[in-house]
């Protein structure tokens, strides 16, 4: 998700902590990120490297939703759906998966109106867009 976001560019790319803290979403865990996997796998701490992967997942679906928002491929209704059905799978997870109970922290600060632009945004004309040559 992060690469198509970047189109693809490492000098472009964000982090998924980043880009969830960005959009209010709580991102990582702070209690382990990618670089200590290995030794996580070493130590035999396999649950553990379990319970940040699913968090990866939910984090990963979530910026995914907000994608797909922007993009107008969801209506803000459908997003806040979405958003609503996750964080009630993640609250009847919660009892026997603890490590997704931050998860449930935040609600998202992704604000759209009923045109489907961000609050903010100012209507563009296809005449004031300009598109550099050779693209």
């Amino acid at each position: 998700m992060c690469d198509v976001l970047a189109c693809f560019d490492k000098q472009g790319k964000v982090s998924l902590n980043d880009l969830c803290r960005a959009l209010g979403y709580p991102g990582k865990p702070e209690d382990i990120d990618g670089s200590e996997v290995a030794r996580y796998v070493e130590e035999g701490r396999i649950a553990e490297v379990a319970a940040y992967c699913e968090t990866d997942v939910v984090s990963t679906f979530r910026v995914w939703l907000a994608y797909e928002l922007f993009r107008g491929a969801l209506t803000q209704e459908q997003f806040r759906a979405s958003e609503e059905s996750l964080l009630e799978y993640l609250g009847q997870k919660v009892p026997t998966k603890p490590h997704l109970s931050y998860l449930l922290a935040r609600e998202p600060a992704i604000t759209v109106h009923v045109d489907g632009r961000p609050p903010g945004l100012p209507e563009i004309t296809a005449s004031e867009i300009v598109v550099p040559q050779g693209v």
